[in-house]
């Protein structure tokens, strides 16, 4: 996508950090049990909570009452809800709200999705890249490498030379 929907970042962000919390950190409290497992006291379940990936394009299973409504809806998936029946969170693609299913199936993202996730993005006059900032809304400058002036006299051939002698320190 070029124009992430606010829900969209927004859920990225609480996704990363769903994922960095179930796993058990080096040097942390306990070498056997997550944050997650620590704090909730809810382990991870592959099969409920690893069923589809973020930013996957889904249809969603829809409560039907036998008529000729649609049974499905286009969807983005925002990733596991958490709890212990496997639910997920989804963008729809109907509303650009935020939809909780249990049941969908994964599909190959067509170029149509790809364009309504951009026009709810616009809707939201969102940019193209992503700013962090403060609480205060100052801009968290980029880390960027100050060996700059070390590329201007780089020469791609002098890490062919080194690559060959460095060859050399491996048994064949």
């Amino acid at each position: 996508f070029t124009l992430m929907p606010v829900l969209l970042v927004v859920r990225m962000v609480l996704i990363a950090v769903f994922w960095w919390n179930v796993f058990c950190p080096k040097g942390g409290i306990s070498p056997t049990m997550s944050p997650r497992m620590i704090v909730l006291g809810k382990r991870l379940n592959f099969s409920a909570h690893c069923r589809a990936e973020f930013g996957a394009y889904v249809q969603t299973h829809e409560e039907t009452d036998n008529t000729m409504r649609s049974r499905t809806v286009g969807a983005i998936c925002l990733g596991p809800s958490g709890n212990e029946q496997g639910g997920h969170e989804f963008l729809s693609l109907k509303t650009g709200r935020m939809i909780h299913r249990r049941n969908w199936d994964e599909l190959n993202m067509p170029q149509e999705v790809i364009d309504r996730v951009n026009q709810f993005g616009r809707r939201a006059k969102a940019d193209r890249t992503l700013t962090f900032t403060r609480r205060d809304n100052t801009i968290i400058p980029d880390e960027t490498d100050d060996d700059d002036d070390d590329e201007k006299d780089y020469d791609p051939n002098d890490d062919d030379e080194d690559a060959s002698n460095e060859d050399d320190d491996f048994d064949n």
